[in-house]
């Protein structure tokens, strides 16, 4: 039989750990979003400047 105290230590630490899980994939996710935003910027530049070179 496992007392209730050993049930709780291991129930809050899981509890915890989703929680900054949660957060921090949400972080990741807005972090990745910027990412792309970034990216498709710089190469629509870079396909702007290539094509105002050939003409």
């Amino acid at each position: 039989m496992v007392s209730p105290a050993v049930v709780n230590l291991r129930l809050t630490p899981n509890a915890f750990t989703n929680g900054i899980e949660h957060t921090s994939s949400k972080r990741k996710m807005a972090q990745k979003l910027e990412k792309r935003e970034k990216r498709e910027k710089r190469e629509k530049r870079e396909k702007e400047s290539q094509s105002s070179r050939l003409a």
